[in-house]
């Protein structure tokens, strides 16, 4: 339901629709050893002294500090800390570009992962028969080449994860088609439709024009500064099975939502973690798998640290719910229109980066 249809029934009720409520948590002391540089375990520091003087001025200042310290403490790797670090200390502690800094990583890195959720989705979310004619091709004829399109991801991906959502073990629906599948593992873990998630969006890689393709850039900027290579999901790559998982529709809306992440434990081995106790997953590890590791790749382990770390800090830092009254204004606005025409709204609201104004941040990087 989008903003303006919940307005409505808020307002027959003789009520405005509430804004989210931001649920941070202060930052924590930094362990010893949790950092390995010294620059990084003082730049935390200073995170931490801002977060204290920014209570005085509200929760918004309050969750930016803690963006930028969570950011440091969940960092998957030294090359990302060292870059986040060097960022922090381009502001030579100046509240207004750290909180510029704090806007920065929200709309462009943690927002990239956080997929939003209030308006239908486009039908490439949901299987089709298109998507099932090309899996039976797949799967009869076992081609071996990159997928072209998103239906054949989808394909390749459901082979390689044997037609099972690894969170909750339920079998696609196809399976019981092909006869394919012991009927009493069918009824233990039972079917469902299942969909293909990308790890990180191919809205953020693929066919972008206008502002879209601004906020695109501005992401990918932010990716290579944290060491990512992004050339591994350039084009129609962002369809590669490094970045694909095969999950059933709740665990695929947990997951974008960074309500769920997984947390490697062990080689192409996840534990799969949760915030609420009412965000119900199995409780039994994850492990990925393949028999041909050249044709049908495991999910990117970097990618996966990357959404973990967006959901860490979007969680602990309370900028998940600033981050989803965005998306509802910006569905509202009508904004990102493909043409570009909406480049002067997103000016203002999102602080759009077509020529990357924060150097300062980029150049550290």
């Amino acid at each position: 339901m989008s903003r303006k249809a919940l307005e409505t029934v808020w307002k027959n009720k003789g009520k405005s629709i509430p804004k989210s409520e931001p649920q941070g948590q202060p930052l924590p002391d930094a362990s010893v050893g949790h950092f390995r540089s010294d620059t990084s375990r003082s730049t935390y520091e200073l995170c931490r002294r801002w977060e204290t003087a920014a209570q005085q001025y509200g929760d918004k200042k309050l969750m930016q500090a803690r963006v930028l310290g969570y950011m440091l403490y969940y960092s998957p790797t030294d090359a990302a800390r060292a870059a986040i670090t060097r960022s922090i200390l381009s502001c030579n502690d100046n509240d207004e570009q750290l909180s510029e800094l704090a806007e920065l990583y929200q709309k462009f890195f943690i927002r990239c992962f956080r997929k939003y959720k209030g308006r239908t989705p486009t039908s490439q979310s949901h299987p089709s028969r298109h998507s099932f004619d090309v899996m039976k091709n797949v799967i009869f004829s076992k081609l071996k080449q990159a997928p072209e399109n998103y239906s054949e991801a989808r394909a390749h991906a459901l082979l390689r994860d044997g037609f099972r959502d690894p969170f909750t073990g339920k079998y696609d629906y196809l399976v019981e088609q092909f006869d394919a599948v012991d009927p009493e593992l069918l009824l233990e873990f039972g079917c469902a439709s299942l969909q293909v998630a990308h790890i990180i969006p191919d809205s953020t890689y693929f066919r972008l024009v206008g502002a879209k393709k601004d906020y695109a850039s501005s992401v990918l900027a932010i990716l290579r500064q944290f060491g990512y290579d992004t050339e591994k999901l350039n084009g129609v790559k962002v369809h590669s099975l490094y970045n694909l998982i095969t999950m059933s529709l709740d665990m695929h809306d947990a997951f974008d939502q960074l309500r769920i992440y997984l947390e490697e434990i062990g080689t192409n081995t996840y534990r799969v973690k949760k915030f609420k106790q009412t965000q119900m997953v199995p409780g039994h590890d994850i492990k990925f798998s393949t028999d041909d590791p050249e044709f049908y790749p495991v999910p990117d382990r970097e990618l996966i640290a990357l959404h973990a770390m967006c959901a860490k800090v979007a969680h602990m830092s309370g900028a998940g719910a600033y981050i989803e009254d965005f998306d509802r204004d910006i569905e509202d606005l009508g904004v990102f229109a493909d043409n570009g025409g909406s480049a002067d709204v997103l000016s203002p609201a999102l602080a759009v980066i077509a020529d990357f104004p924060y150097k300062h941040y980029v150049a550290v990087g």
